[in-house]
């Protein structure tokens, strides 16, 4: 796949149509949460970023991903059965990212701004 040049050629390349819309709505909820973050394409992946703070996410073959860029171990007792590594919360269509959880993420990332 081509590197993507902007957010939504990013969504558009998606073939999984479950995960698009699960990845769309989770980009709604960011967008609502953190609505002076600016929306940008960082690793070939969507991100958004305020100042210096970026916080990424993506599509892969057979699972969603958020990157919060940040130590979020202190979430882990809320992320019990989410497929969890340095650094990456895995999830899917049918089981996403808690809403208290993502929320929790979004103000501790773009707090200070």
């Amino acid at each position: 796949m081509p590197k993507p040049e902007s957010v939504d050629a990013y969504f558009d390349s998606i073939q999984w149509t479950e995960g698009k819309e699960a990845l769309t709505i989770l980009r709604q909820q960011i967008k609502l949460l953190a609505p002076d973050a600016i929306e940008v394409i960082s690793y070939s992946m969507p991100a958004f970023k305020l100042g210096k703070n970026i916080l990424y996410y993506a599509a892969f073959k057979n699972h969603l991903s958020l990157f919060p860029a940040m130590d979020f171990d202190y979430l882990l007792p809320k992320l019990e059965g989410y497929k969890i590594s340095k650094g990456t919360i895995q999830f899917s269509p049918s089981k996403p990212i808690p809403g208290d959880v993502l929320k929790e993420i979004v103000l501790a990332k773009f707090a200070r701004h």
